[in-house]
């Protein structure tokens, strides 16, 4: 049995954990050859219960920003006792300010070591001296000590290792038997939220400024003028969310825009949906989006995340330097060319989406690892 130590946030609303659950519940699903061990050094753990259920045990490290000293501490005292141990050690990582996990591990000999890129920038890293410095000294130092370098996109590859060369590119597999479309759940889901006759504009996304809620408020502002009916789902919590609620009162659309909080029908709820708006200032390669996708939902979203989350003809983007009116009227426009939303399971498929397959690929490698 070959044991694999994962490093990923566990945090419910991100993308990175999201992926890392579905995926590791698979290979767990798939085969008893591999042991996952994995790291929780962000405080936060909302898949408790899941991670008991696939008996994969969880080691609680202090987070960096918190503790700093702790952070290092036990870090060190964990690859000290326990590296002989793993036949591999993965980071799920949205940037290089944590590399010390990395930088140590290379240290104690740690065989195949992986990092794993899925964002395409970090507000929290740019806007902030000391983390871009973190960011930029981690990728630097590190170029040499990584054995293996995955990301989601091309432009997560640019962000972490300032290349794409020598990275490969996995695939954000989605469930997609859960996220087919089907019209009588649309029917039910649009009867519970009295939304019958309306067109129903959403969006999935914590409330933090990458995600750029506000200019997603000032597009279905824009998009009322011409639908009055038209109402705004908007799935998911974070920190900004008073804010937004703020600047929908003081917009005088706060009856027209649903803050529907972390949900567990999500592929319900996008199947009640007619268009998703998706304006974000950066992503490395949203897995909401394939979900979409596969529930056949027209998409416009920012020319700032990588094209290659296209999967389907309705999935369109416009700059985020154009206004909101524009986004508006393109919005409507996409909305009006979809037909049949049934297929769109087929493409996500086709175009190499699907979670079984997507996970199949990392159990093999793990499994084939020296």
């Amino acid at each position: 049995m070959k044991k694999i130590l994962v490093i990923s946030n566990l945090e419910k609303g991100v993308g990175i954990s999201k992926y890392v659950i579905n995926t590791y519940a698979k290979i767990s699903a798939k085969t008893s050859q591999l042991k996952f061990v994995f790291v929780n050094d962000q405080e936060r753990n909302d898949y408790v219960n899941e991670l008991n259920n696939l008996h994969i045990s969880v080691v609680n490290i202090p987070k960096l920003t918190r503790h700093p000293l702790g952070y290092l501490f036990h870090w060190t005292r964990f690859i000290i006792l326990h590296h002989s141990e793993f036949s591999a050690i993965h980071f799920h990582y949205d940037s290089m300010v944590r590399f010390y996990p990395i930088l140590i591990a290379s240290v104690f000999g740690m065989k195949n070591i992986i990092v794993h890129s899925h964002n395409g920038s970090s507000s929290v890293v740019t806007s902030n001296v000391l983390r871009l410095l973190l960011h930029k000294f981690g990728r630097r130092m590190l170029k040499q000590k990584i054995d293996y370098k995955f990301a989601v996109s091309d432009k997560a590859a640019e962000w972490m290792f300032k290349t794409t060369d020598g990275v490969e590119m996995i695939h954000n597999g989605v469930n997609t038997d859960l996220f087919a479309f089907s019209e009588d759940v649309r029917k039910k889901k649009r009867n519970q939220l009295h939304l019958q006759d309306s067109l129903v504009v959403g969006h999935i996304g914590r409330f933090k400024k990458q995600k750029n809620h506000e200019f997603l408020l000032a597009v279905f502002y824009e998009m009322l003028k011409t639908v009055p009916s038209a109402k705004l789902l908007l799935i998911g919590d974070g920190p900004l969310q008073s804010e937004i609620q703020q600047k929908a009162l003081n917009l005088g659309i706060q009856d027209s825009v649903y803050f529907l909080g972390m949900r567990n029908d999500v592929n319900e709820l996008l199947d009640a949906m007619d268009i998703m708006v998706f304006p974000s200032l950066y992503e490395g390669f949203p897995i909401t989006m394939v979900e979409a996708q596969c529930s056949g939902l027209p998409i416009l979203f920012s020319d700032t995340i990588t094209d290659s989350v296209k999967l389907l003809k309705t999935t369109v983007n416009e700059s985020l330097s154009s206004s909101a009116q524009v986004w508006s009227r393109k919005a409507l426009e996409v909305n009006s060319k979809v037909t049949d939303r049934g297929m769109g399971i087929l493409n996500v498929v086709s175009a190499g989406y699907d979670l079984n397959v997507e996970s199949l690929k990392l159990m093999t490698f793990y499994l084939n690892l020296k």
